[in-house]
């Protein structure tokens, strides 16, 4: 019957309506999701960034002192914030690996 043609066509509009709904819904919760993935990533990196930047003194100390052939007192002032950096270091590379073994197991 008519009647029941109308019915069908209308159920199927509103079926193919839902279907599009759910779509949107599932792209935005797909954009949001790798928003908040890039802004941690973001984050982790600049966190990483600072750490390793924070070496680059204990560096210039090295260049500085086998140009300038410095006396022990500084030498050994170097030695122990050249150990500290790489503490430092090591911190920032463990850090890192759990991040991302952290992000590979979510």
């Amino acid at each position: 019957s008519a009647h029941q043609g109308r019915t069908e066509e209308r159920s199927m509009e509103v079926q193919a309506s839902a279907a599009e709904d759910a779509e949107a819904s599932r792209a935005a919760l797909r954009q949001q999701a790798m928003q908040i993935i890039g802004d941690r990533v973001l984050a982790e990196r600049t966190l990483v960034d600072q750490r390793v930047g924070g070496l680059q003194a204990p560096v210039r100390e090295v260049d500085e002192l086998v140009s300038l052939g410095q006396s022990a007192p500084q030498r050994s002032k170097f030695s122990h914030e050249f150990a500290a950096a790489l503490l430092a270091l090591q911190g920032a590379l463990t850090d890192g690996r759990s991040g991302r073994m952290a992000a590979l197991r979510a």
